[in-house]
């Protein structure tokens, strides 16, 4: 199996960061394997691994099922893979269609609002994935409140939402995560987290504010719950994928310490602590870098930023 990772960095670099895809199992209705993820073993989250398809043929293959069978889970799954082709357009009005004839079916509302989310409609996108959840509140291990909360805050245009905006929580800014949530534990949160970064990882590449923050705050997590072993990982992907709060480096060098002051050293941490370190201003290889990248002036930030 292949880890289409390549093809996903290129999408998420040039179309609107996209979320959950929802074949009805991992396998496709005609026996296709779609993805395989990797067990529980799996702390940090990697995005699913797909393995290699022949489209053409796996869709004939449904398109027969369907034609024979009327199941709809048939129908479906030849959605799904238009998705994975980026064919959005036409994913779109195959489960519009879907809805039509086998109407209020989660698969069809969730990937509906997958599909409007790729396409930058994240108002009709919130639309489905609420309707979704109408439908179906407990599937995605109940995690997709979260999704609802990303669409909220890109509906109103807000591009880099705050923890408690994704996740109605508030870990605080002190040097240690903090948990204050009456009637809910650190574990559930983390499980539904880690299930949306999975998600949204298969997809989307760095950077990206929204997964940066939560790969911060499912590190918190599992500080939270004893288990820092995790934590360096989790707070390195979170810089890759651009979290750039200070607060991050705060918590390693406090955690990186801790760590090492019971004699259970954490070389993430370390790294991550020593990574974030400038270099002596005085320094002869540090002035001999700047003199060499000083910058041109340039107008081409304001155009991607437009773009």
């Amino acid at each position: 199996m292949k880890k289409l990772l390549l093809p996903f960095a290129f999408l998420a670099a040039t179309l609107p960061a996209g979320a959950c895809i929802n074949g009805e199992t991992r396998e496709l209705k005609d026996g296709t394997l779609l993805f395989a993820d990797r067990g529980g073993e799996a702390r940090v989250p990697q995005g699913h691994e797909f393995s290699t398809i022949d489209y053409a043929a796996t869709t004939a293959r449904l398109e027969q099922g369907w034609r024979r069978t009327g199941d709809a889970a048939y129908r479906s799954d030849m959605g799904v893979l238009l998705i994975l082709q980026k064919k959005y357009t036409e994913a779109r009005d195959l489960y519009l269609d879907l809805e039509r004839r086998k109407p209020g079916r989660y698969s069809t509302a969730s990937n509906l609002g997958t599909v409007y989310e790729l396409l930058g409609k994240n108002d009709s996108a919130l639309l489905w994935i609420r309707r979704a959840v109408t439908i179906d509140p407990k599937s995605h291990k109940g995690s997709e409140w979260i999704h609802v909360n990303i669409l909220e805050a890109k509906a109103a245009g807000n591009t880099n939402p705050s923890t408690t905006d994704l996740l109605d929580v508030d870990l605080g800014r002190d040097a240690k995560p903090r948990w204050t949530v009456a009637g809910r534990t650190p574990w559930t949160l983390d499980e539904a987290i880690f299930y949306q970064l999975n998600e949204r990882m298969s997809f989307i590449a760095p950077p990206d504010p929204i997964i940066g923050r939560l790969l911060f705050e499912l590190g918190n997590l599992r500080w939270l719950q004893h288990d820092p072993s995790s934590v360096g990982e989790l707070y390195s992907a979170a810089r890759r994928y651009g979290f750039s709060d200070t607060l991050l480096l705060r918590r390693a060098q406090t955690l990186s310490d801790s760590l090492g002051a019971a004699g259970r050293p954490d070389a993430t941490l370390q790294q991550l602590v020593k990574d974030a370190r400038p270099a002596p201003v005085d320094s002869p290889v540090t002035s001999a870098v700047m003199a060499a990248t000083k910058p041109e002036p340039s107008y081409t930030l304001y155009w991607a930023l437009a773009g």
